[in-house]
């Protein structure tokens, strides 16, 4: 789908109160950060010129705590701003063009289309499913679900992430997941559980193996392409062999090379579920920009991959739902 020049700037139009608004927050940020930085700076300059001359005077100087009085009072002021003034307007500006994204592409795409960009998955849902390793941080939003091709879906960003702390006391933080997970309607009648994930070679890969989610083991096809490139479990070897035929396993290939990002898929009663690690945020825009029309086809091209999966994997078929 295309979006015409006098579209795009008649949504720049709406959206240009709350973008302005969104601008000068950002540039007060920016102002306030740097007086901060500044103030740190010569905090610092001045303590240390007070504690050598000190020492060279062999006198006590002056209370160096009213050195620290003006900066923290500064990292309070600019803490409570940036709660309660910065944020606030970028997120209402970036919230209004997800809106517009919504209206003007989503609609237009798929049926029975709902939206929310705060919201996404729940984590127990990634759990149960194991479609992407969790740690102590989940965070999930632009949930979007419809309908194409009557194969019902839904989708949502996910980031998860390890937080661990060493004996020294400093916290490291791990990306174990970052990027998009789908779901979809599978149109064959399963009841066991089946994962497959991009293999690691040599720490290239993104996916571990994975935990075991109902009673799962390791498992191989026939074809040898296939378990070169993918690493699978399955608590049912036997339909395992039922829903990834040599067609779908053709199939799967296929997307995965059109995808050109490490996928987790997992096909469970009757669902299949869809991970592939981006390492982006879909739908983000700059809260200091405006709506673009290359922002608009980033945002159609990250949509369409909905149709694409649909249309690769043929779940839309009742032919291959019979017959294959």
């Amino acid at each position: 789908m295309k979006v015409s020049y006098e579209e795009i700037q008649a949504i720049k139009d709406k959206l240009r109160p709350e973008f302005e608004k969104s601008r000068r927050a950002t540039r007060i940020g920016y102002i306030l950060f740097g007086s901060l930085i500044m103030v740190l700076i010569f905090t610092f300059l001045g303590v240390t010129n007070t504690m050598n001359s000190s020492f060279l005077s062999m006198r006590q100087g002056p209370n160096i705590t009213s050195f620290f009085l003006y900066p923290v009072i500064i990292i309070i002021a600019y803490g409570l701003i940036q709660f309660l003034y910065i944020s606030p307007k970028q997120k209402e500006y970036k919230s209004k063009v997800k809106d517009y994204i919504n209206d003007t592409i989503f609609t237009s795409m798929f049926d029975d289309v709902s939206f929310s960009s705060e919201y996404g998955y729940d984590e127990s849902l990634i759990r149960e499913t194991g479609l992407v390793d969790l740690g102590n941080r989940y965070y999930s939003n632009d949930f979007l679900q419809g309908s194409y091709k009557s194969v019902n879906f839904s989708r949502a960003d996910v980031l998860t992430e390890s937080e661990t702390t060493d004996s020294d006391g400093h916290s490291h933080t791990t990306t174990l997941f970052k990027g998009q997970t789908y779901q979809f309607k599978f149109n064959k009648n399963t009841q066991s559980y089946v994962r497959i994930r991009d293999r690691s070679y040599f720490l290239s890969g993104k996916f571990s193996k994975g935990r075991k989610i109902d009673s799962s083991k390791p498992m191989k096809f026939e074809d040898q392409e296939f378990n070169e490139m993918f690493y699978t479990v399955s608590n049912d070897p036997h339909e395992a062999f039922y829903i990834f035929t040599p067609h779908f396993m053709n199939r799967v290939k296929n997307l995965r090379r059109m995808l050109g990002d490490d996928i987790s898929l997992v096909v469970r009663d009757s669902v299949l579920y869809l991970a592939v690690y981006t390492d982006t945020d879909s739908y983000e825009i700059s809260s200091s920009r405006e709506i673009s029309s290359e922002y608009i086809e980033k945002c159609i091209a990250e949509t369409s991959i909905i149709k694409y999966v649909v249309d690769e994997l043929n779940l839309d078929s009742d032919i291959y739902v019979d017959n294959e």
